[in-house]
């Protein structure tokens, strides 16, 4: 067939150019006036203010307190960020986080039904300042400036109640737990000093360590051992932002399902490719198991004694990679060389004291390895039992991201097996760190073939904002009719389980990726395999939410070919800083007849703000489709536009709403169109970058890096491909495999 020969095609970056495109936009209509925001905001400060004179002054480190200013929805933009007036009144921002709202006015004539998601912004003051905020604001002068208090819809503090994450009423027991404790400003020795000094007055027994305290950005994640009776007054500091009990280690398996198949005397010999570095981190692999030499085992030190149910785990992972789903023990082909890093111990299996069990180790142990060696592939098919929460950013996400947006790898996360669980409170939604902006979560389908679902264990979506579309893509994980097939060690001897979880669907999808990476090499990106897997995905008519962009296809190497009558070409680029990064479709003079399907996946890289969870992405991202070069606006220098990936319409979309429905700062776009031919000549994306920091705009704007992954199919050329090929020879090239192999799952 065909197909077998039509590889991807590369080089589409040649294709691109840069152009200059004039936007614009009118003042808006304020909800309130200036008079009713003065008034409005003197009433919510004096309770403020009543509130803060109760603390201790312990509990207030240089007698400062944090703040939580909501913004109205209309007023997100980062170009209305109130930087300015807040410092114009000495606040700080040192952070924010979403929140949905119904403000109670909103100075428009449409109305939206539903609650709209808004900023709440932390700011940090002294009371003196408040004060004198609150003293002044009758004489404040209506300016420019300060206009800025008609973008505020409150001001308020937050309570003991609002910053546990749980329920404090159904905390009665009284035995200690181990509870994370998120700083604002947790890297200032003030802050962190004064956090332990308070935590002194309430219990002697509280028990605490400097050399536990982690940080990212400026958030200190601090894990204390407390009895619940502690609580509420634990979460009277005033620079306490969040606190919860501490997860636990996800448990490995949604069941455990013991049925041997068969029995290998010795694990095979020989690696399909070896031309880059695939890294598991999991439980280890068992005692007395002979390695071969395409498996490379190492421990991070002081981890303490290996447990035999994490080994178990470690060595199914790593078979799910090297050989996948084992449908027959005979004549198995490992992937590729591997490296196993055992993370995990017997000190995590049933942690007591902060001494046996402080999972920030776990995760920094992975990063220092991943720092040290630079590799391709990582799968963690391993995390804490904490479901995705849409307010805050979880210390392993952080960690994970901020070094993805770095490095140049592709990183597989196991969505986690609680999609069974209460749909309230959020349960059933994936567990960090799967909600990465920069890694791949994967969950878990039922069956091969085309009669699949979501497994009903497996975690479900939806994910941060941004970060919606979460689990990105789902692979066969077993379940309990349909079983994964993975090694075991059995007294001795491998053996063939079967088991099901999200573990599994991971290192599947990671080794997917390690035959296009050795197929191709350096001819695409770490980055760009993230890109192929999401274009290739197909969801058939299960929601986002189920499925996330949707399920790779059970041939490995569907994903790296096309049929006769389609042509998918790769671009890899980054996205100019000014102007609007233009991608031809690569049609040019190409005569179609009927239908053609468009397809494109864009998907970049971005740094974070793990404190500012309202603006966690620094980077994202506008695309608009202009189909036809000759239909032109009068006045315009550029083609129409056309409507092609949701919340495409930016520039008439208000600010509010792109962000309720996770759109310019997302780091995925995906769609497919069916378009009539005589709609198509000449056909481009435009591409412009955005650029944030702490939620305001950068004033340092550098290059953002992309790929986008764009696949043209027409049923009436049977010729598609090759006819492609031809025009643009010399130009666009397709990938040339180092070798052709076919493998199965």
């Amino acid at each position: 067939m065909a197909r077998e020969t039509n590889f991807l095609i590369g080089n589409g970056e040649k294709l691109i150019s840069n152009e200059i495109i004039k936007n614009g936009g009118g003042a808006k209509q304020q909800p309130y006036s200036f008079e009713e925001a003065k008034e409005r905001l003197s009433l919510q400060l004096e309770h403020i203010i009543a509130d803060i004179s109760e603390l201790p002054d312990i509990a207030k480190p240089n007698d400062e307190a944090i703040i939580s200013v909501t913004l109205h929805p209309r007023y997100v933009s980062k170009s209305d960020h109130p930087q300015k007036f807040f410092e114009s009144q000495n606040l700080i921002a040192v952070g924010s986080k979403p929140k949905r709202i119904k403000p109670d006015n909103w100075g428009t004539k449409s109305v939206p039904e539903e609650e709209s998601i808004t900023d709440v912004y932390y700011i940090k003051s002294s009371f003196s300042d408040l004060n004198n905020f609150l003293y002044s604001i009758n004489d404040l002068p209506e300016n420019e400036l300060n206009r800025t208090i008609c973008y505020f819809e409150e001001f308020d503090i937050d309570s003991s109640e609002d910053k546990f994450q749980g329920n404090i009423e159904d905390s009665n027991d009284k035995n200690k737990v181990l509870i994370e404790c998120v700083l604002h400003n947790g890297t200032s020795e003030d802050v962190l000093n004064g956090f332990f000094n308070y935590l002194s007055t309430l219990d002697c027994n509280i028990d605490f360590e400097v050399g536990k305290v982690r940080s990212v950005g400026q958030l200190g994640f601090v894990p204390i051992v407390s009895d619940i009776k502690n609580i509420d007054d634990i979460g009277k500091f005033s620079f306490l932002r969040v606190f919860r009990r501490m997860p636990d280690l996800r448990p490995f398996r949604p069941s455990l399902t013991r049925s041997l198949q068969g029995q290998l005397s010795s694990l095979p010999d020989n690696v399909l490719f070896n031309n880059f570095k695939a890294v598991i981190f999991d439980g280890g692999l068992p005692a007395g198991l002979c390695l071969p030499n395409y498996i490379n085992y190492e421990e991070i030190e002081g981890i303490g004694p290996s447990n035999d149910e994490y080994t178990q785990h470690g060595l199914a992972v790593t078979s799910a990679y090297l050989f996948g789903h084992l449908d027959s023990i005979e004549n198995l082909r490992p992937i590729s060389n591997v490296t196993h890093v055992r993370v995990l111990g017997e000190r995590h299996s049933n942690p007591v004291t902060m001494d046996d069990f402080n999972l920030y180790n776990v995760v920094d142990s992975m990063v220092e390895y991943m720092d040290k060696e630079s590799p391709d592939l990582v799968n963690l098919s391993l995390g804490p039992e904490c479901s995705v929460d849409d307010h805050e950013v979880t210390y392993w996400t952080a960690k994970l991201d901020s070094y993805a947006a770095k490095n140049d790898v592709l990183i597989t996360v196991a969505a986690g097996n609680n999609g069974d669980s209460s749909e309230v409170g959020g349960l059933n939604r994936v567990q960090i760190p799967s909600d990465g902006v920069n890694v791949l979560s994967v969950g878990a389908a039922n069956s091969m073939g085309d009669d699949w679902e979501r497994a009903s264990y497996s975690a479900m979506g939806p994910g941060r904002n941004p970060g919606i579309i979460k689990p990105d893509v789902i692979a066969f994980g077993g379940s309990a009719n349909n079983l994964f097939r993975v090694l075991e060690f059995h007294n001795g001897s491998l053996v063939v389980n079967q088991q099901q979880g999200t573990s599994f669907s991971a290192p599947l999808v990671m080794r997917h990726a390690a035959y296009i990476k050795g197929s191709f090499g350096s001819e695409v990106t770490n980055m760009a395999l993230r890109a192929i897997l999401i274009h290739q995905s197909e969801m058939k008519d299960f929601g986002h939410e189920d499925v996330g962009w949707g399920k790779c296809h059970d041939d490995i190497t569907h994903a790296i070919t096309c049929d006769d009558h389609e042509v998918t070409v790769i671009y890899q680029d980054v996205l100019a800083v000014g102007s609007f990064t233009r991608l031809p479709l690569p049609i040019k003079d190409i005569e179609f007849e009927g239908t053609v399907s468009i397809k494109s996946t864009i998907i970049s890289r971005t740094d974070i703000d793990p404190e500012y969870a309202a603006a966690y992405t620094k980077n994202g991202f506008e695309v608009v489709f202009r189909p036809r070069e000759d239909s032109v606006n009068d006045g315009s220098e550029h083609p129409k536009t056309k409507p092609f990936f949701p919340c495409n319409r930016v520039s008439r979309t208000s600010e509010h709403a792109m962000k309720s429905q996770g759109a310019k700062w997302e780091c995925v776009r995906k769609d497919e169109k069916n378009l009539r031919s005589s709609s198509l000549l000449n056909p481009v994306f435009d591409l412009t970058s955005h650029h944030r920091s702490q939620g305001q705009d950068e004033s340092e704007k550098h290059p953002i890096e992309f790929v986008c992954i764009i696949t043209i199919k027409c049923e009436n050329i049977s010729d598609l491909y090759n006819e492609v090929v031809r025009k643009y020879r010399g130009i666009l090239n397709p990938l040339t495999p180092q070798q052709t192999i076919r493998v199965g799952l």
